[in-house]
């Protein structure tokens, strides 16, 4: 069997607290990097950025497209989509509903840009998430195996997970970062259930999430002065050797 180029696709999820040029800057290198999308929190407990924002920070990622994980109220975020808030972004909503479709603009900008937490065979994806590595596992096959019952392809469909990432040189320096960062905590801490630990330890994860299906990893990393590092680590872990590997286990 030929190994793939790329084990799967990444996405960078933005740190919603950073200014609009740390935002830029994490942009343009995972764009350079050659993540596939950058995606930025959005809606209650962060606001909604201008419009002319996200197409500044679409202009900074390059060939990476941009999309907001919304969070809020259904009929806030139908009123906010209709505003024109997020025009031309893809959106990660909480829920589905008649009013959101319409919000978005019917069902053929739902099939192209909405992905939601749980499997709509009319969205354009569904993103996982898990408090443990097992959790995430699991409903990434599930999310894989509803898709191929409704007959719909991977191109049209895309499974995300959603992961926490901390990769260190050391077990020890990973920890570190980890708990530096309170995003990276609770539910969300990388240590159960994302990419965690040295590269070797990060690579066999990510090997996992390849075997259970994932089309797309979109990586929440620590929040660090050397992002560019971090980037790049996690970027070597679905290019190289790890097809390679991929291939060898299949």
């Amino acid at each position: 069997m030929a190994a793939p180029e790329v084990l799967f696709d990444l996405a960078l999820t933005l740190h919603p607290e950073h200014d609009a040029s740390a935002q830029d800057r994490a942009a343009i290198l995972a764009g350079r990097l050659g993540y596939r999308e950058v995606w930025l929190p959005v809606g209650e407990g962060y606001g909604w950025p201008d419009p002319d924002r996200v197409d500044a920070l679409a202009g900074a990622a390059g060939g990476a497209r941009v999309g907001l994980v919304v969070s809020g109220v259904a009929a806030e975020v139908a009123a906010a989509l209709r505003s024109g808030q997020g025009r031309g972004a893809l959106l990660e909503l909480e829920s589905a509903s008649n009013d959101l479709v319409d919000a978005v603009g019917g069902g053929a900008a739902w099939r192209e840009r909405v992905r939601l937490p749980r499997f709509d065979p009319a969205a354009a994806g569904t993103v996982v998430v898990g408090s443990s590595r097992a959790e995430v596992l699991d409903g990434i096959r599930a999310a894989v195996g509803s898709r191929s019952a409704a007959g719909v392809s991977h191109d049209r469909h895309r499974v995300v997970a959603a992961l926490p990432v901390s990769i260190g040189r050391t077990f020890s320096e990973a920890d570190a970062r980890a708990r530096r960062d309170p995003r990276l905590s609770g539910a969300r801490d990388p240590r159960r259930g994302g990419l965690f630990g040295t590269h070797e330890q990060a690579q066999s994860q990510a090997l996992d999430l390849a075997a259970a299906g994932v089309d797309l990893v979109r990586v929440t990393v620590a929040d660090e002065v050397d992002v560019a590092d971090l980037l790049a680590q996690v970027r070597s872990l679905v290019v190289g050797a790890t097809p390679v590997l991929h291939a060898r286990r299949t």
